[in-house]
């Protein structure tokens, strides 16, 4: 049984109510976590029965990890609401076989998530698709082109440009954080890794991620999106999915149907409860739900 902070008693409520929390006190659930929400006004609230964002920190001292949720950007005369996920790389090589830090990766990750939502606003693509690929692709020249590059800090980027009316959207990838759709069947992925592998000597296969955002060659993906009303839009990073079975994510947050900030939260517990049980690295970790 996994034990949940009082906090969230506060924020619970019947599935036909709608339950709302502030912007502060979601700041307050991220603790260390690192998130952009309509860029934070002051009086702003959330339903927490169609929206829950969890961002918290791991094992370690910097929380990498970054939230984005944007209401009302317009693509092509349509309104659409766009969620994100990102994870800074703070690990890379280094020479002589070590491994260094980027303690600053949380800046990429922040600079990028800002520079999407700025150049959503300012597209004239008619199309989400473009204007989706767009925005990842100009943010990204602007992170090289800023005191920010360094060749070794880099974010993944998974990106969520949604039509709420009717489900249909797009969703951008770079990287390993990820996408689902959470229905009554089961969780659909609705994204794919980017990431190639090589052979060790040994004859383990070594996984590797493509260039992210902040590499002036990046690789990414964009993919149409057609969910079905009453189903949830799941995005994580991978301290999250690389600790819980996709069943287990998928009753975590199907099984709270009143609160969805509260099953975002019950996903980081779980995994970070999972990681130490196992032995594995308790990773930063970040979930967004979001009801269609």
């Amino acid at each position: 049984m996994v034990s949940l902070p009082d906090l969230f008693g506060r924020f619970r409520g019947r599935p036909e109510k709608p339950v709302y929390v502030a912007v502060e006190d979601l700041g307050e659930q991220l603790d260390a976590g690192r998130f952009l929400i309509d860029g934070n006004p002051a009086v702003s609230r959330i339903d927490a029965s169609r929206l829950g964002v969890a961002c918290r920190k791991g094992g370690g001292e910097v929380n990498n990890d970054f939230v984005l949720v944007h209401h009302g950007l317009k693509v092509g005369n349509v309104l659409h609401d766009l969620y994100g996920v990102f994870d800074g790389v703070t690990g890379y090589e280094i020479e002589g076989g070590g491994v260094g830090l980027h303690p600053m990766s949380h800046e990429v990750s922040s600079q990028a998530a800002e520079g999407i939502v700025r150049i959503l606003r300012s597209s004239r693509m008619r199309d989400a698709a473009g204007a989706l690929a767009e925005s990842l692709e100009t943010a990204n020249k602007e992170l090289c082109a800023s005191p920010l590059y360094s060749g070794k800090g880099y974010t993944t980027a998974t990106v969520a440009l949604l039509n709420p009316k009717n489900g249909s959207g797009v969703v951008g990838q770079s990287g390993d954080s990820r996408a689902f759709f959470a229905g009554k069947g089961g969780l659909d992925r609705l994204t794919i890794d980017q990431v190639s592998y090589t052979a060790a000597p040994d004859g383990v296969r070594m996984r590797h991620l493509k260039p992210m955002m902040g590499s002036p060659d990046m690789v990414y993906d964009i993919r149409e999106l057609e969910l079905s009303k009453g189903g949830l839009l799941l995005l994580t990073t991978d301290g999250v999915h690389n600790a819980l079975e996709p069943a287990t994510m998928h009753q975590t947050i199907m099984n709270v149907k009143g609160n969805l900030s509260f099953a975002a939260h019950d996903l980081f517990y779980k995994a970070q409860n999972i990681a130490r049980f196992s032995g594995g690295r308790v990773d930063d970790a970040s979930a967004v739900v979001v009801r269609i």
